[in-house]
């Protein structure tokens, strides 16, 4: 930024963004509640087109519903009780092996 010759830093960048946004909405919501003349702040124009296509990339998100959740920690439940039945079935087959190995050391003796 300073060799395109302005004298800021990222916080007072910062701190002028949130400014402008600040003013937007309180713009915005003054004209939601009355009906009189429209009011209006510096950049608003640009300000409306940046913040209002940004809402509608949120808004184009689907939401998530309480049925989905529900879904997803079945899923994640049931992958857990495979994941601790393999557990418990292969440790069963070392103790066998285990076993097996120890009764054919003791015949070899």
């Amino acid at each position: 930024m300073i060799e395109r010759g302005h004298d800021l830093d990222k916080l007072q960048c910062r701190v002028k963004v949130k400014e402008l946004r600040n003013a937007y909405h309180k713009v915005q919501e003054a004209n939601c509640r009355s009906s009189d003349v429209p009011m209006s702040c510096r950049l608003y124009k640009e300000l409306d087109m940046i913040l209002a296509e940004r809402l509608c990339r949120i808004r184009k998100r689907p939401r998530r519903t309480k049925e989905d959740f529900l879904c997803e920690v079945m899923m994640h439940s049931a992958a857990e009780k495979q994941e601790l039945k393999e557990w418990q079935d292969s440790k069963k087959r070392d103790q066998k092996e285990n076993v097996a190995h120890q009764k054919k050391a003791t015949e070899q003796l």
